[in-house]
């Protein structure tokens, strides 16, 4: 592309101020000229205000390669702390394509803009900030670290052997500083301008859609006509996080005079609340309460609110290669596996730390134990509890509600092994819907001593007692 016209940023200057004085400096190829810098600090000693233009040169950045540091070339930094001590006003414009570090140097200018790759009116732009003949309002995309190895994909990029492992997952970029507390020198979303804002009256009220529409009041509290940009972000408290601890889910830019307030309104969708399940490849909004925060960048949010939600009510099949913690916790799966577990004695008095390791186990792993626990029983378990699953969803109802005693359970069979004999096949008349209701709500009966005929199980030696002492099937809800 051919610019049309390019503006200067010395141009412009000379243009709108009555003095300007104008040295290099440095070398764009990085080669140290002492000369350049003596006469950079000459000008900068007899001037009100010294502007440094600093920034990446060509040969330091590209689309066709990586770069290896993200610190401005030494020699600039060199002319800064020169500059530094012979002005008491110094401000740095920054031109770049990518981020580059300002913590090792920020303390030593008064103002720093962040340029960017500015285009052929760049130089007129910079010089309306700077005059103030307009009030900035530019937002951070990306957060500015401390340090690069302060990043999540630090140890990740670039690879090894030709690999590059995608270690940091969803926590990219401020997901993964904001979720740890990470210092950072900017935050995302950061940005000044000649005026100050403030947020109020946060309200998050349905749509009627299924979502939500959050509002709230900007007014600007300076003597400045500026324009802020509110941020709405969502989140979800974890004490071990799988997701970040917010993002962005939707902004607006408003434009104010000095004095004005505007109520803006952004809408919130239940997608904006899901993430993505790879196991059963579709978006899942969880059950629960997210926060809902609106400012002005991700570390200043200044609104915080609250909203429930009862999910998307699915319930994900079980398998046998399912954890036991997520058996446990499985509204269908959860009080079988209760009742199997309350047929061992003595689990009760494990450590702690036991019970917690079994909870990330396959419940797989229970064949191994030595409980007289085979794949085949565990197959019979997973069928019961899925056919279980698939009746309550065939009703109309998520897995996930309590069931009504009065409209009968699941029309499915309980699995019950017996000697020589498979399970029974999986059919039910609604004659006896209600007689299956009182029998699968009614609590689990005590085991009878001295009872006539033991519970068995199918095993590689033949039918052997289940331990714990049911009287039919190998788990109380098979009974």
């Amino acid at each position: 592309m051919v610019p049309t016209r390019v503006h200067s940023a010395l141009e412009e200057f000379e243009r709108v101020l009555d003095e300007v004085r104008f040295a290099p400096g440095f070398t764009l190829d990085g080669t140290d000229d002492p000369a350049l810098v003596e006469e950079a600090v000459a000008a900068a000693r007899e001037a009100d205000t010294a502007v440094l233009l600093l920034g990446l040169p060509d040969a330091a950045e590209s689309e066709g390669y990586d770069r290896a540091t993200i610190s401005l070339p030494a020699p600039q930094l060199d002319l800064l702390a020169r500059v530094r001590e012979v002005s008491d006003r110094v401000v740095v414009v920054l031109s770049n394509g990518g981020v580059v570090s300002v913590s090792e140097w920020q303390d030593r200018a008064d103002a720093v803009v962040e340029g960017w790759l500015l285009g052929q009116a760049g130089g007129a732009a910079v010089v309306d900030v700077l005059t103030g003949a307009v009030s900035p309002s530019g937002r951070l995309t990306e957060t500015i670290p401390v340090r690069l190895s302060d990043h999540a994909t630090y140890l990740n990029f670039p690879g090894e052997h030709g690999v590059v492992r995608h270690g940091e997952g969803v926590f990219v970029g401020y997901r993964h500083f904001d979720t740890l507390d990470v210092p950072v020198a900017y935050p995302f979303g950061h940005g000044l301008t000649y005026t100050t804002f403030a947020y109020s009256g946060l309200e998050v009220d349905p749509d009627g859609n299924g979502g939500w529409t959050v509002s709230c009041t900007v007014t600007n509290t300076g003597d400045r006509a500026g324009r802020e940009v509110a941020q709405l972000y969502t989140g979800v408290e974890q004490d071990h996080p799988t997701r970040p601890r917010h993002e962005l889910r939707g902004f607006a830019k408003v434009a104010l005079e000095p004095g004005e307030s505007a109520r803006i309104e952004l809408p919130l969708t239940r997608r904006d609340l899901s993430v993505w399940d790879p196991r059963d490849q579709r978006w899942s909004l969880a059950a629960g309460t997210y926060t809902v925060s609106v400012g002005a960048s991700s570390r200043d949010l200044a609104l915080r609110g609250e909203i429930t939600t009862e999910g998307d009510r699915y319930v994900r099949p079980l398998t046998k290669y399912c954890t036991v913690g997520e058996w446990r916790s499985h509204p269908v799966g959860g009080p079988v596996i209760e009742e199997i577990i309350a047929t061992f004695p003595g689990l009760d008095d494990l450590p702690p730390e036991m019970l917690e390791m079994a909870r990330s186990l396959p419940i797989l792993t229970l064949r191994t134990f030595g409980l007289g626990v085979t794949e085949e029983m565990l197959d019979l378990l997973v069928d019961d509890v899925e056919a279980r699953r698939q009746a309550a969803l065939d009703r109309g109802r998520s897995p996930a509600e309590p069931s009504d005693p009065g409209e009968g359970p699941a029309r499915t069979e309980p699995t019950v092994l017996q000697p020589g004999r498979g399970p029974p096949p999986r059919t039910t008349s609604p004659t006896n819907a209600r007689t299956e209701a009182v029998t699968r709500t009614r609590a689990p009966r005590p085991v009878r001593r001295g009872a006539s005929a033991p519970p068995v199980r199918a095993g590689p030696a033949g039918p052997r007692p289940w331990p714990g002492g049911r009287r039919t099937g190998w788990y109380p809800g098979a009974s």
